[in-house]
């Protein structure tokens, strides 16, 4: 209570607090248990944080989609920008004259596409040598 003998607010916790310091200056280590009924004000808070809670939620939910959509238009209207380019520069070649080389998928450690290696007959790994030692050129 307060000097004019009105009731003071949180005064459960003030003198909890000082019972508390009380007991933790005599060496005394508390142990606090709470239990019963949750008072209204604090259920009134709980209550508001759900609401609160499952509301942004929804928003978060909403906006993900919102992300997603915007994701998936941007890359479709990057592949149809890739396609266009791709027939206008096939046209344009077309018209030029110019036609692409095929590809030569046979050797793929030729980058050439125009100018195929020539083969000399089998050739041997380097590590085919025979076990008799280096070979001797005869000749």
């Amino acid at each position: 209570r307060n000097q004019d003998g009105s009731m003071q607010a949180g005064a459960h916790l003030k003198g909890m607090f000082h019972r508390l310091c009380k007991l933790l200056s005599l060496k005394v280590k508390p142990v606090i248990v709470f239990d019963g009924v949750m008072p209204a004000l604090k259920r009134k808070t709980n209550e508001a944080r759900r609401k609160l809670q499952s509301r942004s939620k929804g928003m978060i939910t909403k906006l993900a989609e919102q992300l997603l959509r915007n994701k998936i238009k941007a890359h479709s209207l990057a592949v149809q920008d890739a396609k266009k380019e791709r027939e206008a520069a096939a046209r344009d070649d077309a018209e030029n004259g110019k036609q692409k080389a095929p590809l030569d998928f046979s050797n793929p450690h030729n980058t050439s596409a125009s100018n195929p290696p020539k083969s000399s007959g089998p050739s041997k790994p380097p590590h085919a040598s025979s076990e008799a030692g280096p070979s001797q050129p005869s000749g």
